[in-house]
């Protein structure tokens, strides 16, 4: 299994302490939970108000000379909180997690994903219009970050897959239940979940659609795990930065999710070294990922495909 992970602690719960009664610690608990929301508010303005300082030049100048003092970014960092830049997505994880305890576990992310399989988005038309020549070719899809298997029903509903296809959703191990109701509920056969990122080996076709930036490595890296490399490769939906790699988090108010802003340069080089061109890459206007620190990445989403071209060691 692939999925990573999730100093201030304001966490809720409370300590037996000597003397005090049952509706001290009730009073105590409440106490903590009106500050830690008065924090979460804080953090979550300071951070609007440096992005929106951020669209100016001048402002964005003034933040970027900010970043790079050693003196006021410890501060700016500070008073942002989750809502900074960390090594890692771990460290990600761990800061957020104090103030905002829910993450992709969070119930309204799974019926939100049911909810997709009924629309199709402005984003997925490069992806119809690009899989529209070779759908009947299809016999092997890995979706990666599948949730309930949306995404199949998405583009099924307009390409009309084949009835031989197998569509394997990975995803964490508490949505696999979710996904089997679901494809059962719309009597789906063609579905199956994985625990195995090599299940990906030799598919037809990988593709992930709003989940790449929830891993800590690129996805070249990820592929080249495995024996056979996929024919072609689709991503879509993923804020990409046009500077370094940045890793931030993706506030949704109810959650945070930590997440990878790759490198877009570093992101393809890693995949034309596994043998694949890059055939299109399109911008995904639906939303855009602001990091307070960096108003000189645009944090645009985006979608690529890449295809197979050669294969030397797994052919």
């Amino acid at each position: 299994m692939l999925f990573l992970g999730r100093s201030e602690s304001f966490q809720s719960g409370t300590s037996p302490e000597v003397g005090r009664s049952g509706g001290d610690f009730v009073k105590l608990g409440h106490w903590r939970n009106a500050i830690r929301s008065m924090r979460v508010a804080q953090i979550r303005g300071f951070a609007r108000l440096l992005i929106l300082f951020g669209r100016s030049r001048r402002g964005a100048g003034l933040i970027m000379r900010a970043r790079r003092s050693r003196v006021i970014r410890p501060v700016l960092e500070r008073l942002l909180a989750f809502h900074g830049t960390f090594p890692s997505i771990e460290a990600a994880s761990a800061c957020a997690v104090r103030y905002v305890p829910e993450s992709h576990d969070h119930p309204k992310q799974m019926s939100l994903h049911s909810e997709f399989a009924q629309v199709t988005r402005e984003s997925d038309y490069p992806v119809l219009f690009f899989l529209a020549p070779i759908a009947s070719e299809l016999r092997s899809v890995f979706d990666l970050g599948g949730s309930v298997g949306n995404l199949f029903f998405q583009l099924d509903r307009h390409l009309h897959l084949s009835s031989d296809l197998v569509w394997t959703v990975h995803d964490l191990p508490f949505k696999r239940n979710a996904m089997v109701e679901f494809a059962r509920s719309r009597d789906e056969g063609r579905l199956r979940f994985s625990d195995e990122f090599s299940s990906a080996s030799g598919v037809d076709l990988f593709i992930v659609a709003g989940a790449i930036h929830f891993f800590e490595p690129t996805l070249g890296t990820l592929l080249a795990r495995l024996d056979r490399f996929p024919k072609h490769v689709i991503i879509n939906r993923s804020p990409f930065s046009n500077l370094d790699d940045i890793v931030a988090v993706h506030d949704g108010k109810l959650w945070v999710n930590p997440c990878k802003l790759h490198g877009i340069d570093k992101f393809c080089s890693a995949m034309r070294g596994l043998g694949y061109e890059l055939v299109a890459s399109w911008p995904v206007h639906e939303r855009r990922t602001r990091v307070p620190l960096f108003p000189d990445c645009d944090g645009t989403y985006r979608g690529f495909y890449f295809r197979l071209t050669e294969d030397p060691e797994r052919a």
